[in-house]
């Protein structure tokens, strides 16, 4: 027990600081062990996982995943959305140029419509109207890049405060920084709408451009060539990546543990291959958009999971349980934020999001393989006998990992059975 009582000595959390110059600040805490792969029993969601809410839209763009000998300018998504949607974009630059990824949006309507920044990742809204976008979601690991992605779309400060106005008939460019050798990932809530509030059709393009091709507000984006990526072209048993226009960006998961046993759940699996999982009712098919095929996001990229996670104490003695989370293979970097119950339950995204509360992730990439694998411990508790903790989180799998990731809670007398030394 020695190695255990180490874990739990050096357990911590990473926080944000306001007084950091960064934006946020990380606390070197945390732990990461080896563990059997897969060792216990994989239970099932209490009921299927259900949409938050099928008034949101979800665009995800990653596909192809690395531009390498593309003719620029080309472009890679396009669908027609509106009111409240999130934008995910995960691509890496193999051009041998830097260029811009650029997110372009279109007033189909009568009217001018305006885009307000709910929540972003990337976008810092200057006070003299200028829109600078951050460096800090785009590494050259891109594990990492979506790490951050993440975790800055978590922040309470990552909250935007910038609304572009769009005039019938116009199109407003948003460039992204896209340089050579590195993933750029971008994760960012906006609400189109009408003068009045009404929500406002739009049509959201991404493209990418380079040196003189860079786009303008005026060009005529809508003529330039699809990028194509072969892998949208072969069999539906290899397609691994994703370009899709969904009708939902939260989804609600409720599972039941029992410490009289060693058992774990999985989230955000692959949907077909060696990191599929079996969990039922997690995903669903993309709505039809130009150029793009009907299909599931694989692994759930950008979508965002409430976890609502019962531990029931049925050994008849009080007991510590040890909460971790693991994947299945590649770099793994999980984030997960802590919400009270109360709010979980009931359902409420926008006051869950704006609640400022504990985000937490392992203080290593976590390497794993299919033989065995690391995982992070984030929690521990005490659970009086016939009793039952309740734990809620938000989680989202961040682009660059090919999870799923492994929930665990494992009774502290079972712990030995699970280590690897």
């Amino acid at each position: 027990m020695f190695a255990l009582t180490a874990i739990f000595f050096n357990l911590g959390i990473y926080h944000y600081s306001s007084k950091s110059p960064a934006f946020y600040k990380w606390i070197p805490h945390g732990t990461t062990v080896w563990i059997k792969p897969k060792f216990g029993r994989q239970i099932m969601p209490d009921k299927k996982l259900e949409k938050l809410s099928s008034k949101n839209f979800f665009l995800f763009s990653n596909s192809p995943e690395s531009f390498s000998e593309e003719k620029l300018p080309c472009y890679v998504f396009r669908a027609y959305t509106g009111g409240y949607f999130r934008i995910l974009l995960h691509h890496q630059n193999m051009l041998g140029i830097n260029a811009d990824m650029n997110i372009i949006f279109v007033n189909n309507n009568n009217r001018p419509v305006y885009i307000s920044s709910l929540r972003t990742s990337t976008l810092e809204f200057r006070p003299d109207g200028r829109i600078v976008p951050s460096l800090e979601t785009m590494s050259s690991d891109p594990a990492v890049a979506g790490r951050n992605a993440f975790i800055r779309w978590l922040l309470p400060q990552s909250y935007g405060e910038g609304t572009f106005k769009i005039d019938p008939g116009e199109k407003f460019v948003l460039p992204l920084p896209f340089n050579n050798g590195e993933t750029l990932s971008f994760m960012s809530d906006f609400l189109s709408a009408c003068e009045d509030g009404t929500p406002a059709d739009v049509t959201v393009v991404v493209a990418v451009s380079a040196g003189k091709e860079r786009f303008v507000a005026g060009d005529d984006i809508l003529s330039v060539p699809l990028a194509v990526d072969p892998l949208l072209h072969e069999s539906s048993e290899t397609i691994q990546r994703v370009r899709g226009y969904f009708d939902y960006t939260e989804l609600r998961g409720e599972f039941s543990y029992r410490l009289s046993e060693i058992s774990y759940a999985e989230i955000a699996s692959a949907t077909q291959g060696i990191y599929s999982s079996c969990n039922p009712g997690e995903y669903y098919d993309s709505l039809p958009s130009p150029g793009l095929y009907i299909q599931k996001a694989v692994g759930n990229f950008g979508v965002v999971y409430f976890l609502d996670l019962c531990i029931i104490n049925d050994t008849g003695h009080d007991e510590s349980v040890v909460l971790m989370a693991s994947a299945a293979g590649g770099r793994s970097l999980a984030v997960l934020k802590e919400v009270p119950r109360d709010l979980s339950v009931s359902g409420d995204v926008a006051a869950i999001y704006s609640l400022f509360a504990k985000i937490m992730f392992p203080d290593e990439i976590m390497l794993s393989s299919q033989e065995a694998h690391r995982a992070w411990i984030f929690e521990n508790e005490r659970v009086p006998r016939n009793h039952s903790l309740f734990k809620s989180y938000i989680f989202s799998l961040p682009c660059g990992c090919n999870g799923p990731i492994r929930f665990y809670a494992v009774p502290l007398s079972k712990i030995d059975d699970i280590l690897m030394y």
